[in-house]
């Protein structure tokens, strides 16, 4: 289904996600801009910190550019 097909109840939020996984202790962040990512894994990624990226397109480069960051 597209995005638009889906009462908007059922649609992925990203807040949400956020939300949830805060509220089990874990951090997690919903960012908007591509730049945005890179900075923040560069500011607050350690050696042994796993960065997990879920992404259905290209979305800029965002990958690769966390890939660079790191």
């Amino acid at each position: 289904h597209r995005p638009d097909q889906l009462d908007e109840s059922e649609r992925f939020s990203p807040e949400d996600a956020v939300r949830e996984v805060s509220r089990s202790g874990g951090r997690a962040h919903a960012l908007a801009d591509y730049d945005a990512v890179g900075g923040l894994v560069q500011a607050e990624a350690r050696p042994g910190d796993l960065v997990v990226a879920f992404s259905n397109g290209p979305f800029g480069g965002v990958v690769a550019r966390l890939a660079e960051a790191l």
